[in-house]
């Protein structure tokens, strides 16, 4: 993810501001992700923006090449255009995209990115990363 001259990425131990929603979902989407793949490399960064902090978690394969990105999104940030784009430029590149949000907002996030970029985004709820209306 590139992110523009105005907005910087802090790696999430060195992150000096008070943990937010995004932060503490982050910080347990990536435990969970690391207890469940023990063999996999994850590496989590945040964000701050004009909305809220964003963060992200990639999953890395043995060469150390993206194979997965996680956005952590703050209220309503999965719908701005940028975002929509940023997903649908990394689906192209060919890496498997994961969108959390809010469980609040997670049945319309799922339908907007659905219809905006298509298959292929899977959206989370980041208070339990079960996707929307599902039991798993």
């Amino acid at each position: 993810m590139v992110a523009p001259s105005s907005q910087r990425y802090y790696p999430s131990s060195a992150h000096a501001l008070p943990m937010d929603m995004v932060m503490m979902a982050g910080a347990a989407r990536i435990q969970r992700l690391r207890e469940e793949f023990p063999d996999t490399a994850f590496e989590d960064d945040y964000m701050d923006t004009e909305v809220g902090t964003r963060g992200l978690i990639r999953r890395l394969d043995p060469r150390g090449e993206v194979t997965e990105l996680e956005f952590i999104e703050p209220e309503a940030f999965w719908a701005d255009p940028d975002a929509v784009e940023e997903y649908s430029e990394t689906l192209g590149m060919g890496i498997k995209v994961t969108v959390l949000v809010s469980a609040s907002e997670a049945l319309e996030a799922e339908a907007f990115l659905r219809e905006e970029v298509g298959g292929g985004i899977t959206v989370l709820a980041y208070e339990d990363g079960k996707r929307p209306g599902k039991n798993r």
